[in-house]
């Protein structure tokens, strides 16, 4: 998210989940997602840590977090918050990470690809 100029970087790709039930139940294999917004992350932090910092800052951005653009530029495209069931899809396609927003942290998802909607 705060990437330093010429540091080495991660994209992240947020999937928003377009199943009724998402937000109650959580990810399930075969889940329609939909990818709303794709930036940098910084690939020495702790992965956790990124994770975690992606929630807050699509949900309530504290002053730090709504300074970024990207967090600007997710909500000028008017996209809900981060929930239950949404997908955080960490690194290139060939061999990047899915996590799905649990009730309380994250879950390791393996969504196909048929089932993504790619910008």
């Amino acid at each position: 998210m705060n990437v330093t100029p010429g540091a080495p970087s991660v994209p992240m790709r947020v999937l928003h989940n377009e199943a009724r039930d998402a937000m109650l139940i959580g990810y399930t294999d075969g889940d329609p997602l939909r990818e709303v917004i794709r930036f940098e992350m910084d690939p020495r932090r702790d992965l956790e840590a990124n994770l975690e910092e992606v929630f807050e800052a699509l949900n309530e951005p504290g002053p730090r977090l709504a300074q970024f653009e990207v967090v600007r530029r997710y909500r000028a495209e008017r996209n809900r918050s981060l929930s239950k069931g949404d997908v955080l899809f960490y690194g290139e396609l060939a061999y990047a990470y899915a996590y799905a927003v649990a009730g309380a942290g994250f879950t390791r998802v393996y969504p196909t690809r048929e089932s993504i909607t790619f910008r």
